[in-house]
């Protein structure tokens, strides 16, 4: 009876996980809203978890007043902890990042990370990125994601 309770119990644990996970899906995954879209395209991490890079493309498909990332206030969050990004070296960004996606533009690069774990570490994660819309009069937009790194 001891034996049967221990695993009804690991069953029970086992059911939960599962159910968290659901929510999950792989990379590449994409947003699509007022205009534009955003894709997840994939993450990497040195050994080290000194340079981690999450690659992105934005598509700005029609709106006339801009689209900008706010890649630097980005957040991954892991159970093991939450990460905002940053470099350490200004080589390791792309000055792109801070420039204005006009109408029929898109930008492919990736957001800088200094302080992830190992990448095998991380297995579910939820990105947050922030994005501005209207360069004239800035809009934020908070887009989340729910990933699975593999």
């Amino acid at each position: 009876e001891k034996r049967i309770k221990e695993l009804e119990n690991e069953i029970k644990i086992l059911k939960q996980n599962t159910a968290i996970s659901s929510d999950y899906t792989k990379m590449p995954v994409r947003i699509t809203q007022n205009d534009y879209k955003l894709t997840l395209e994939g993450l990497s991490i040195r050994d080290d978890g000194n340079d981690g890079r999450l690659y992105f493309t934005l598509e700005n498909e029609d709106a006339d007043t801009g689209i900008k990332i706010d890649a630097m206030s980005t957040v991954i969050e892991t159970r093991e902890g939450k990460y905002t990004a940053s470099s350490q070296f200004q080589e390791n960004i792309d000055l792109n990042l801070f420039k204005w996606i006009r109408r029929d533009e898109e930008l492919k690069t990736y957001i800088p990370f200094s302080d992830l774990p190992e990448d095998d570490e991380i297995d579910e994660m939820t990105v947050t990125i922030f994005l501005e819309i209207n360069e004239t009069y800035p809009k934020k937009e908070t887009l989340t994601f729910k990933v699975i790194n593999d």
